[in-house]
């Protein structure tokens, strides 16, 4: 019998290197092995629970952001930020809360009454806001612009009420700035999450990879994990 499938011994193994992994390095076999006599045996594992501030998770989840955003600022599955939700209580999924946030930033607000609804019959928040301001419905032409960039920032101090011609004139003029992709490049290789990129370069996601795939510098991104994040340097 190998030392792994006696249970007391694979106890005490595990005790002394409190590590699956190490214990099955040490017996020379997979850890999905010694985790299955472990379960065979009833021991009790360490527990690998991260100590996350959930306050600021649902402070987050609040004020619009999606659970992969918040997942991200984590570094965290997005299963573990929904799960750390669910146990304080609060629901993940936002069509059932009377409002939800897209992946796109944009706030919804359930409001199946406004013509403008859409099939679950939610309504942009910045466009309800815009609405009660002039005091009309907006126009077929008519878009509502987020001056900050800033896309859950539906304060009305934030909106700037736009034709379509001059929205697409404006974000088309910001496109064409000139944007540092050799330091971009250089910071996604650190291991830098796209996210953090973004906003130190100053443009948004889709803007990054094109000009990275024009300069040629397209590659496979690092996760920004927190051993990733530990070991890269300053920005340069």
């Amino acid at each position: 019998m190998k030392g792994y499938q006696n249970k007391a011994e694979l106890a005490q193994k595990y005790n002394e290197l409190a590590s699956m992994k190490k214990v099955a390095d040490y017996y020379g076999v997979s850890k999905r092995t010694i985790m299955n006599y472990m379960n065979k045996f009833g021991l009790k594992r360490n527990s690998m629970r991260l100590d996350l501030d959930v306050d600021k998770m649902i402070k987050l989840f609040y004020k619009g952001h999606d659970l992969h955003y918040i997942a991200q600022k984590f570094n965290v599955g997005y299963s573990t930020v929904r799960g750390r939700l669910r146990e304080k209580g609060i629901e993940t999924d936002r069509y059932h809360c009377g409002f939800t946030a897209k992946e796109t930033g944009y706030i919804y607000i359930h409001m199946p009454e406004h013509p403008a609804a859409n099939k679950r019959g939610y309504i942009p928040e910045h466009t309800i806001i815009m609405e009660k301001a002039i005091g009309r419905r907006l126009n077929a032409n008519e878009v509502v612009h987020h001056i900050n960039g800033i896309k859950n920032d539906n304060s009305l101090s934030n909106l700037k009420l736009m034709t379509e011609y001059q929205h697409k004139s404006l974000h088309s003029k910001k496109e064409r700035k000139q944007v540092d992709v050799k330091k971009a490049h250089e910071m996604l290789k650190q291991g830098y999450t796209v996210s953090e990129v973004c906003e130190a370069v100053g443009v948004s996601r889709k803007t990054l990879m094109a000009k990275l795939e024009k300069a040629g510098l397209r590659f496979e991104l690092a996760r920004g994990t927190p051993a990733h994040k530990k070991n890269r340097k300053k920005t340069v």
